[in-house]
C-alpha cells in the first residue's frame, strides 16, 4: 500500500523516521546513553546493512519481483547468516539444521513457483538478493553488540545509524508526503513503528537469547504468516500451493529448532570471551552493560 503513493526511497525515510521517533520516545524514558565512540562503527555498519541497503533494495526490488518471488528470495536470508555465524563465532551447524533451512527453502519455493516476470525482473532479482544478503550480515553484527549491551537499546542506536543515509532521499519527501494518499502515509508510519520498530526490538531480544542460526531461522514464517494475514485482511485467498508450502516451511522451522541432547553451540562475540549460544551456563542471562555506554 505504501508504494502506491510514494517512491521506494521515500517510503523507505518514511518508515524509518517513523521508526527513529519511536526509538527517541523510548530512549527518553529508558535513558538510553548513546556508546562510547569506538563502537559506533559496528553500530554504523548494523544499521547500514540492515537499515540503509537491506529495506532499500528490497522496496525498489518489490516493485518488480512478484511478492512470492521475493519472499523465496529474501528466505535464503538465513541460510547466509548461518554460514557468516559459522564463521565468525563458530556456531555449530548439524545436518538436522541443515534439513531443516533446505526444508523451509522448499517450502517457501513452492509458495513462490508460478510468478510472470516481467519489466525490470532481473533487476528487481538483484535488488531483492542484495537485500536478503545484508540481512544476513545484519544479523551477525548485531549478535556481537546484543550480547555486549541490552538488546533495545542496541537496535535503537543501529536504527538511528541506519536511518541517517536514508536521509539521501529527503529532498521532494514533503512533496510526496503532500499529494500521497492519507493510506500510504499512514501505511509508511505504521510499517516504521511496528515492523521495523516493535518488531525489530523484539528481534534484538531473540537474537540476545539464542544463536544466529536458531533466531534467523523464525525468518522462514514470515511468508506463511504474510499469506495467513492476506487471507484475513485483504481477501487474498490463498492457494492449495501456498498453503501446502507454508504448512512445509513451518515444518522446517520446527526441525531447527528442535533441541538436542548435545552442548550448547559456543559462539565468540567479537572484542569478548565466547558465550553461550542460550542462556549462559549457570542458567542466567549472561552479563551485559545496560545500555550502551
Amino acid at each position: 500500500m505504501g508504494l502506491e503513493g510514494y517512491s521506494p526511497g521515500h517510503l523507505t525515510l518514511v518508515r524509518f523516521l517513523a521508526a527513529s521517533i519511536g526509538f527517541v520516545l523510548y530512549a527518553a524514558v529508558a535513558r538510553l546513553r548513546l556508546p562510547p565512540i569506538r563502537e559506533w562503527s559496528r553500530f554504523a555498519l548494523a544499521g547500514l546493512f540492515g537499515v540503509t541497503i537491506y529495506h532499500t533494495a528490497l522496496n525498489w526490488g518489490q516493485t518488480t519481483v512478484p511478492a512470492g518471488i521475493a519472499s523465496v528470495i529474501i528466505g535464503t536470508a538465513p541460510v547466509f547468516a548461518s554460514i557468516l555465524s559459522h564463521w565468525f563465532y563458530g556456531e555449530r551447524l548439524t545436518s538436522r539444521r541443515w534439513a531443516g533451512f533446505g526444508l523451509s527453502l522448499l517450502g517457501i519455493g513452492i509458495m513462490g513457483l508460478g510468478g510472470e516476470p516481467g519489466s525490470g525482473f532481473l533487476f528487481g532479482v538483484a535488488s531483492v538478493s542484495l537485500a536478503a544478503v545484508c540481512g544476513a550480515a545484519h544479523f551477525v553484527i548485531m549478535k556481537g553488540l546484543v550480547d555486549r549491551y541490552h538488546p533495545v537499546h542496541a537496535m535503537a542506536v543501529a536504527t538511528w545509524m541506519g536511518t541517517l543515509p536514508l536521509l539521501v532521499f529527503a529532498p521532494g519527501l514533503a512533496a510526496a508526503v503532500r499529494q500521497a494518499p492519507l493510506e500510504s502515509t499512514l501505511a509508511g508510519i505504521y510499517i516504521g513503528l511496528f515492523p521495523a520498530g516493535i518488531a525489530y526490538a523484539a528481534w534484538a531480544i531473540a537474537l540476545a537469547r539464542l544463536p544466529v542460526s536458531r533466531a534467523s531461522a523464525f525468518m522462514y514464517l514470515v511468508p506463511p504468516l504474510a499469506a495467513g494475514w492476506g487471507w484475513l485482511w485483504a481477501n487474498e485467498v490463498p492457494t492449495w500451493r501456498g498453503i501446502v508450502g507454508g504448512l512445509v516451511a513451518l515444518a522446517g522451522v520446527a526441525v531447527v529448532q528442535l533441541r538436542s541432547g548435545a552442548a550448547p553451540e559456543r559462539v565468540q562475540a567479537p572484542g569478548g570471551p565466547p558465550v553461550s549460544g542460550d542462556p549462559s551456563p549457570a542458567g542466567q542471562p549472561a552479563a551485559r552493560t545496560q545500555s550502551p555506554g
